[in-house]
């Protein structure tokens, strides 16, 4: 006698089988709200909202110097590739997380987690590594303000916290804008 596999699991492991077809499958399925609801209530694909995006400590208010300094370091390695490339623009792309772009679903995380606001800020790492680039004169491209400025809930996909389509989009009009400035 085995084990039983619910029937939404054995077609999830048959299509794992073909990583293709899994993909295909779960990137469209997950775009219909009622469906996405379904297997997300079901375990069978997860929250992102609830999941941590990156270390704890990055984003952990008392950890602010650590952030510094890591940030710093991120910045000097930028500063002496921007040295090696001598007079080729450099410019360093800054990509919120989820949890910075959405400060909505940070909240729904923190209360997921049991972690007071008051302790935690999305913002931090990201400002800490401008500060630090801005610092070392090396050129941000700034892409947060025009992913906020669509109003668009969603410029991620559904069961990963990479840009989709509509957040790559707004990030290539400003990246194109700021290439066409160099």
């Amino acid at each position: 006698m085995g084990v039983k596999i619910p029937p939404l699991l054995q077609v999830k492991i048959i299509l794992l089988r073909n990583v293709a077809t899994y993909g295909f499958v779960k990137t469209h399925l997950v775009n219909i709200p009622t469906v996405r609801d379904y297997l997300r209530d079901r375990g069978l694909v997860q929250d992102i909202d609830l999941l941590p995006m990156g270390s704890a400590w990055l984003t952990d208010v008392s950890h602010l110097s650590d952030v510094e300094v890591a940030a710093a370091a991120l910045a000097d390695t930028l500063a002496n590739m921007r040295e090696v490339l001598g007079p080729i623009p450099f410019g360093v792309i800054l990509l919120p997380n989820l949890q910075h772009l959405y400060p909505v679903r940070f909240k729904k995380y923190l209360t997921h987690m049991g972690m007071s606001p008051m302790t935690r800020d999305a913002a931090q790492p990201y400002v800490a590594i401008r500060s630090a680039l801005e610092a070392r004169h090396i050129s941000v491209v700034e892409v947060l303000d025009a992913l906020r400025a669509t109003g668009d809930p969603q410029l991620v996909f559904y069961n990963d916290a990479h840009f989709n389509a509509k957040g790559h989009k707004v990030i290539a009009k400003v990246v194109g804008d700021w290439v066409g400035t160099r």
